[in-house]
């Protein structure tokens, strides 16, 4: 029964997010130019360095421990050592067994010899097309390509018969989690690499800059690998939604930062999409999994952002609202809520850059009457307003053009309207004195 009632939950998702449609504005920039130095060089102003949990976020600090080789000539790698580079939000309690959901989480180390092979748990209970979990596997400099794991399967080749020296590998999470009940989608668990019996780990450096995006779909990069003008019938896929193809993931490497992402389709600030009954994104910004039975709750200690871009409003400002209270009660609620959500964050962060963004799905054409658009770009002024009236002139806001097609599944932004999102972005980072 239960996995029955998170099948529905996520259906309905899916549906409420289709309905994004028609939001559209002829006047997306496309020809931002500006002068940004290569990626190797930006280093972002007051970056905190040295501190040794701010790169390993689970504060490994041991060098690797292999096991024996086995009949197959490969050795095992543990998870819990300091060469091994981890982002996103991860939960570390079980050092032999590391578990994350949420989108963009990756995993990174150097290694010799010439195979590698991969140790993962998957925890799919439904797999279907719009459940089951997909990876981004990047050997050295090769094309990148994906994985999708099985429930039942913990050992995964990736390559053999590479030459002899160093090289590099990579995992990413392309997929977003969300769990209710025993029904679980998109929750991993790390458990280690297989190298070649005389081969090793050797320590690779970690980016310099850290960032953090908090946020809906849009951030999650949900369906935006197709490219459609009428994206009707396609509906919400894994396979078509890369969450390290979405505008802050793509930020993130072009300013030479580490990424990690809070964020959730269709959850809001105050509201969810149409209403949905589930936790919001302010009540899950402390979770490691958020809704898992077995969470952890975050440590921020784990991780600092220097910036954090925050993208919320338009699954709260949905339809439905008006069958409950008055736009003009809901949009005060709403601007309360960011200033205490802001105010939160900014006790955790205290020296960060706080960019509070909005769009680029919300129009003043849908819902019909809510003038939604217009009434969200107050709150965020209002709220930005509010700290820089304080004296806090860390805090900003930053308006994304509109869409227009092609689209994503279920009018979501497409891998290239996520590019000029983050060409936006890093021209504002920039023009802000960021780096």
């Amino acid at each position: 029964m239960k996995q029955t009632i998170k099948f529905i939950i996520i259906s309905l998702l899916i549906i409420a997010c289709s309905k994004q449609k028609n939001m559209t504005n002829p006047t997306q920039n496309t020809n931002i130019k500006t002068e940004i130095p290569p990626s190797a060089e930006i280093v972002f102003k007051g970056s905190l360095k040295g501190n040794l949990t701010d790169i390993n976020i689970c504060g490994f600090t041991k060098d690797p421990l292999y096991g024996k080789p086995d009949s197959d000539g490969l050795k095992t790698v543990n998870p819990y050592n300091s060469y091994i580079l981890y982002t996103g939000r991860i939960n570390c309690s079980n050092p032999k067994e590391l578990t994350f959901s949420l989108p963009a989480v990756t995993i990174k180390a150097g290694f010799t010899g010439t195979s590698i092979e991969l140790l993962l748990k998957d925890f799919a209970t439904i797999r279907t097309d719009a459940t089951i979990n997909h990876y981004q596997i990047s050997i050295d400099d090769n094309a990148p390509f994906d994985l999708i794991p099985e429930s039942t399967i913990t050992n995964y080749p990736l390559a053999k018969n590479l030459s002899p020296g160093k090289h590099t590998i990579e995992i990413g999470k392309k997929s977003e989690g969300l769990m209710s009940g025993d029904a679980v989608m998109g929750k991993g668990a790390f458990m280690g690499f297989k190298i070649d019996g005389d081969a090793a780990l050797y320590k690779i450096p970690a980016l310099p800059n850290t960032m953090e995006f908090i946020g809906d779909s849009v951030t999650c990069g949900y369906g935006n690998e197709i490219s459609v003008e009428n994206p009707d019938n396609y509906h919400f896929t894994t396979a078509k939604s890369n969450a390290l193809l979405s505008y802050g993931a793509i930020t993130a490497k072009r300013l030479n930062a580490r990424y990690s992402a809070v964020a959730i389709s269709g959850r809001g600030l105050i509201r969810n999409n149409e209403g949905f009954d589930a936790p919001l994104i302010p009540e899950i910004y402390l979770s490691t999994i958020p809704e898992d039975i077995n969470d952890k709750e975050w440590d921020i200690k784990n991780y600092t952002p220097e910036v954090i871009v925050i993208n919320l409003g338009t699954n709260d400002f949905s339809e439905g609202i008006i069958e409950s209270e008055s736009l003009d009660a809901f949009s005060k609620r709403f601007t309360d809520a960011y200033i205490t959500f802001v105010d939160r964050l900014r006790s955790y962060y205290p020296n960060a850059a706080i960019v509070i963004a909005l769009g680029p799905m919300m129009s003043d054409f849908y819902p019909e009457g809510y003038d939604a658009l217009t009434r969200a770009k107050k709150c965020v002024t209002d709220t930005a307003d509010h700290f820089n009236k304080k004296g806090d002139n860390n805090v900003y806001k930053l308006f994304f053009d509109l869409q227009s097609g092609p689209y994503g599944e279920d009018w979501h932004p497409t891998v290239e309207t996520h590019r000029q999102m983050s060409k936006t972005l890093i021209k504002f980072l920039k023009d802000i004195g960021i780096f």
